[in-house]
Parts: C-alpha cells; sequence; structure tokens
C-alpha cells in the first residue's frame, strides 16, 4: 500500500509533530508493506526528520503563491507520478487541495483537522464545506475539534444529504505521542537548571509552542509579571518560553516594558526541546484557541501540572482541579492566581502530578498508528 502525506507545513507546529511523530513511530515500530511519501507546501525542521527516516519528501512551489493554481497542478502531476492507494491530507490548504485532487483522480482522501474550525474564518470555513464532500474520511484530532467543525463548517455544506454524509464521515482519532521515547531522549545527556542559573528556590512555569498571535503568550508574560509582584509567592517565579515565531520581538519588548527581563527566558527554537520539561515546575498554555496540543501531551509525560486558558471548563484531556487549571481565554488575573496555587500548595502540585502520569497512558501513539492504518485499509475497500 502506498500512502501520500499531503501537509500545508512542515514547521514547528503540532499538526507537524504529529506527522513526523506517526511516521517515526510507523517506521520504526510497525512491520508493515506500506509505503509513505511526504509532500509539503512550507518547509521546516520536520522536513529533515522525516528525510532522516528514508520518507521521499517533495516540496510543492507555485508560482505566484505556495498555494496557487499551478502548486496545483504540480500536485496532480506528483500523484500521477507516484501513484498513490491513500492520500492523507493535514491543515487546510493541503487538504482543500488534497480532496479536489483526490476527486479529479479518482483516489480516496483522508483529511486531518488539527485546530478549531470556529477560529479559520468564514472563507475559509466556506471553501471547507465546498471540498469536505470530496473527502472520504474527516479525522478529527479531538472531540472539541469535531464539534468545532460541526458548529462552524458542516452547516455551509449545500444540500441537506451532502451535510449528512459529511457528518457520517467526520471521526475522532486522538493525537498520540511516544511516551517511551520522549521520556528516553529527555534524559539522555539531559539539560540541567543550573544551564539556566535557576535554583531549588525557583518555580519555572513552562511553554513549548510558536510565538504566534494565537498563543498570547503576552498574557503569560503579565501574569507572570503580576506573580513577580505578589509578596505572597512561596517562590520566585520564572517563565521559559521555547520557540521562536513572529511575535519573539514583541514579547521581548513587552518584558522590557514590565522590568521583567531577568524572568523570562526565550530558548527559541530548539532541536532539544523535549529536555526542558524535566526542568519545569508547570506547564503553561495561554492559547485563544488549541486543537489537541502535542506540547501538553508531552508535558503530561513527565507528570508536569498544566495552567491552560480555555474556553469552558470542559477540555479534551484537563480535568479542572484535578490535571492542572483551566481558567478563561485571556483573563491574566486568572492566569496569575491558578500559577499562585501551585506554587503555594506543593501537596496539590504533586498530588495532579501523579494524576497526569496516570492520564497520559490514553493518549499512547500505538494506538493513534492503529487506527490511522486500519483507516487505510478500509479506505482501499470502498474505494
Amino acid at each position: 500500500m502506498k500512502i501520500l502525506h499531503c501537509i500545508t507545513s512542515l514547521k514547528i507546529g503540532g499538526a507537524e509533530s504529529a506527522l513526523t511523530n506517526f511516521l517515526t513511530y510507523t517506521q520504526q515500530k510497525l512491520p508493515t508493506s506500506t509505503k509513505h511519501t511526504v509532500v509539503y507546501l512550507y518547509g521546516g525542521p520536520n522536513v529533515e526528520k522525516i528525510k532522516k527516516l528514508g520518507i521521499p519528501t517533495f516540496q510543492l512551489k507555485g508560482l505566484f503563491h505556495h498555494y496557487d493554481i499551478i502548486a496545483f497542478f504540480r500536485l496532480i502531476q506528483l500523484i500521477k507520478k507516484i501513484k498513490p492507494d491513500v492520500l492523507h491530507t493535514s491543515l487546510w490548504s493541503a487538504n482543500i487541495m488534497g480532496r479536489l485532487a483526490g476527486k479529479l483522480l479518482g483516489i480516496p482522501v483522508i483529511s486531518d483537522l488539527h485546530g478549531s474550525a470556529v477560529d479559520e474564518g468564514s472563507f475559509r470555513n466556506w471553501f471547507d464545506a465546498f471540498t469536505a464532500p470530496r473527502a472520504q474520511t474527516i479525522v478529527a484530532v479531538s472531540p472539541s475539534v469535531r464539534t468545532a467543525y460541526r458548529q462552524a463548517v458542516i452547516p455551509k455544506v449545500i444540500g441537506k444529504n451532502r451535510r449528512k454524509l459529511v457528518t457520517q464521515k467526520l471521526c475522532v482519532i486522538k493525537n498520540g505521542i511516544d511516551i517511551d521515547q520522549i521520556r528516553t531522549t529527555a534524559n539522555n545527556n539531559p539539560l540541567k537548571r543550573s544551564d539556566f542559573n535557576w535554583t531549588k528556590n525557583d518555580f519555572v512555569i513552562g511553554a513549548v509552542g510558536r510565538l504566534e498571535p494565537i498563543k498570547s503568550y503576552d498574557v503569560l508574560i503579565r501574569a507572570c509579571a503580576l506573580l513577580l509582584k505578589n509578596k505572597d509567592c512561596a517562590k520566585f517565579p520564572k517563565l521559559c518560553l521555547v520557540g521562536d515565531g513572529s511575535e519573539m520581538q514583541k514579547l521581548k519588548d513587552l518584558t522590557l516594558q514590565l522590568n521583567v527581563t531577568d524572568s523570562i527566558y526565550f530558548a527559541g527554537s530548539r532541536s532539544d526541546a523535549i529536555k526542558f520539561y524535566p526542568l519545569f515546575d508547570c506547564f503553561a498554555l495561554s492559547s485563544k484557541s488549541e486543537g489537541l496540543s502535542i506540547a501538553l501531551l508531552e508535558a503530561l509525560c513527565f507528570g508536569l501540572p498544566v495552567v491552560s486558558t480555555h474556553q469552558t471548563l470542559e477540555h479534551d484531556v484537563i480535568t479542572h482541579q484535578i490535571n492542572g487549571f483551566l481558567v478563561p481565554v485571556g483573563d491574566e488575573q486568572a492566569l496569575t492566581q491558578a500559577l499562585l496555587t501551585l506554587i503555594n500548595n506543593p501537596h496539590v502540585a504533586d498530588a495532579i502530578r501523579t494524576a497526569n502520569l496516570e492520564l497520559i497512558k490514553a493518549f499512547d501513539l500505538a494506538k493513534m498508528a492503529s487506527a490511522y492504518h486500519s483507516l487505510y485499509g478500509k479506505s482501499l475497500i470502498h474505494t
């Protein structure tokens, strides 16, 4: 069986990590005759990781844009050359192009959804709704991602029967990670707190992800600034941001304005990002919106308590006050209070660590890989 993976980006991100993790596990641990090929629009660190697995990779380039009509025709030519049995797409641009190409060439398409469709906007959701009936299966990486798709996209599908059809095609396969491999990697030549001048009296708040507007790291920095001013804080709060992006300079400027530069460490894009988790006392997410965050799952591998912004107290992974704390989006005061609770109550943090080491077992990569390979087989049967 030949699978062609078509993804918008291979930069640092959840969808990109999910594909790389899946391919790594498949190549190393699943004895199979399935051959994988990857085509992408925007390059990044994951390109080399996939190439090292011995998997052929191709970059699509258009004449005026990465996904213009020329890029689409080049995708068509590549598909004709490779002759895949299944086209597996991920992220919005690749989903749209892949569904159209699959329909044109008679190849079954599996499309992955990694983020909330509510945040994509009407223009993108209209295109999604137009092409959705052309996919054989649409996979949401979490129940909340599926719910958002039902709310924002399916109502835009033209025709009652087509809406019903798309609803039937929509399923959930939760993101998974290789728990043992992540822990092994982190413990191989590990980083030390002293490398960053952190001591046992510091409480290190960690965040791993792209420094982009949707991540709202400015809210996390402001919360850290409030902690530093709080006389009741039992330890010295430090914030470590692992990642790079368009907001880097803006966030650095903010730390200067708030006079917290000495307490905020910008690690930048790191190939050894996994090794930071054991140094953290907790993991924080301040995003306006998230799918099923790979970084969050990685943090759970080390039992880290989680403080995350979220629209409601219903979360795909975190149970409020059991695995961490959920606070309203953009609410730096609530974020500060949740972090303060962890800092001043070690017994609470310890109980959460125990719960999270158990929780992560439900997100083992083997389950995810098995589910996708099962889908591949079913796609051939229904062709």
